[in-house]
């Protein structure tokens, strides 16, 4: 029998009695307690927003249960839609001297600002559960002079795996892709055969990705380079941009040719999240290379528009050329930041390790009380079944979204609950493959230079021409892939490239590479 747990936790707020060793703050009343301001950018919530929103009397019950249990007031301003957005957002509250107390974003970006602050003691005296709960590799990922400077929040992972629709390749007799030429046969066939009518999307490819990614490069630049995308050590001893690799023109060529025959959804290179979800979300795609979430998390409304259907990858990988098309995406500077101008940096550490301290906290941020039950049968405090549809809540409070904060909760649900795709892919509590999809490196390549970490403004100073390689490298492998500028002038865009400053982003980012690697 199922035992319903945390409903009356929020009618008492008392069954939670944690109390914190050093730093905890106690108020007698919500107007004394010390107030903490957070931007939602986690992204469990603006997935969430999608669909609900939380109700005013769900906002305050949890509220108050952070502040009986912290003893901090918080205020949760909601995300916008898309990643720019909330880039913009931020550093409008930044600019303005707003309070803002926590917000998620790449630590080096703020830190060469001197935007943030480190939060080394905070961890050692208010946050001693969250760095446990990670490998190395995601807290070295943050750490720079001695200091930690955010809350981690991404595993070394593969973020962007290639999803075909099972019940359109069922339909049409074909087995899932296992290489780059079988994925242009199923493309030819979806395109023939319009499953989803004259809505049908043969590809849906993702150039705007999060925690680093590029789904379009990470998905399959692998399959034509030898080092996939990755900034790569040549044999003269220089480090030098995934864009100067061999192989990278037949990616570019591959892309154009799916591109030109229809395959791909033709306005790829401006979809932003949402939009990328709305259409998974209508059952009429036939593939996804983007960000894993964006096809796992949307399966509930995917199959509300069509039972049948069903995304999965191929375990063993895509191949093509020169391998395995996929490239990991390293830990990643992703983290909760705080902002230098906060006053309480402590509270942040404080709220994210009473999530941490107990699998029930961290349940209860996420998808509040009556969505979820303690399963008995299976030991109590152990397996979790999830129960409604969090039709009230939209994950205000789920700051602790990461694959570290599952482990030791089990999972009873299956695929009518809206999580399970999701979770099969990260590999919660046994469901999936093992070792989980999301982190089985084996799958694709390893980027030569991760975690060495590049100093912006040293690069801004020594690479004058940064901003606009950049931009080139971004905006004219468009133009390529679409057909506004021929496969043939390829070695004159690379010389394009030398002469906007090539020579010295490659001397700049070598010494930094040779300076942390040797």
């Amino acid at each position: 029998m199922l035992k319903k747990l945390l409903i009356a936790m929020l009618i008492c707020f008392c069954s939670i009695t944690t109390l914190f060793a050093a730093g905890q703050k106690e108020a007698e009343s919500k107007d004394d307690a010390v107030k903490l301001v957070v931007y939602g950018n986690g992204g469990f919530m603006r997935a969430r927003l999608r669909s609900i929103s939380t109700t005013d009397e769900m906002k305050s019950a949890m509220h108050d249960w952070i502040l009986e249990n912290t003893g901090y007031s918080v205020e949760v301003l909601a995300p916008g839609t898309s990643s720019d957005q909330d880039t913009q957002k931020i550093n409008l509250l930044l600019a303005s001297g707003s309070q803002l107390d926590g917000f998620w974003g790449d630590w080096p970006d703020y830190y060469s600002q001197g935007a943030i602050q480190p939060l080394t003691e905070h961890f050692k005296t208010v946050g001693p559960n969250i760095l446990p709960a990670w490998p190395k590799s995601s807290v070295d990922a943050l750490t720079h002079d001695g200091e930690i400077w955010g809350i981690p929040r991404v595993t070394p992972m593969m973020s962007s795996p290639t999803f075909f629709r099972t019940d359109w390749l069922e339909e049409l007799g074909m087995d899932i892709p296992e290489t780059i030429d079988d994925m242009t046969a199923y493309f030819e066939a979806v395109k023939k055969a319009k499953p989803a009518g004259d809505r049908t999307v043969p590809l849906l490819l993702n150039t705007k990705g999060i925690h680093g990614a590029v789904p379009m490069y990470d998905g399959l630049l692998g399959a034509f380079t030898e080092y996939g995308y990755s900034n790569w050590m040549d044999k003269d001893g220089m480090l030098k941009p995934y864009i100067l690799q061999p192989g990278v023109k037949d990616f570019v060529v591959q892309l154009n040719q799916w591109f030109e025959e229809g395959y791909i959804y033709p306005e790829f290179a401006s979809l932003d999240q949402n939009k990328i979800r709305d259409l998974i979300s209508s059952a009429v795609v036939g593939a996804t290379i983007s960000t894993s979430t964006d096809t796992t998390a949307t399966d509930a409304e995917q199959r509300k528009i069509n039972p049948d259907c069903n995304f999965a990858l191929n375990p063993a990988g895509i191949k093509g050329p020169m391998g395995l098309a996929e490239t990991a995406t390293p830990s990643g500077y992703q983290a909760q930041l705080v902002p230098a101008s906060s006053k309480h940096p402590e509270g942040i550490v404080a709220i994210q390790d009473f999530l941490y301290q107990d699998p029930a906290n961290f349940l209860m941020s996420l998808y509040g009380p009556g969505n979820w039950e303690w399963d008995e049968s299976k030991g109590g405090k152990d397996a979790v079944a999830f129960t409604g549809e969090y039709k009230d809540y939209a994950g205000d409070f789920g700051w602790s979204v990461s694959l570290a904060a599952w482990v030791g909760i089990g999972l009873i649900n299956d695929r009518e609950d809206q999580n399970y795709k999701q979770h099969h892919y990260f590999g919660i509590s046994g469901l999936g493959r093992t070792p989980p999809d999301v982190t089985n490196t084996d799958r694709g390549k390893l980027p030569q230079d991760a975690y060495v970490l590049y100093d912006q403004n040293v690069l801004e100073e020594e690479v004058p021409g940064l901003a606009d390689l950049q931009r080139m490298m971004d905006e004219e492998v468009f133009k390529f892939i679409i057909g506004s500028r021929s496969a043939s002038e390829w070695d004159s865009f690379i010389n394009e490239l030398y002469s906007a400053g090539m020579d010295d982003w490659i001397k700049a980012h070598t010494k930094m590479y040779l300076e942390q690697r040797g």
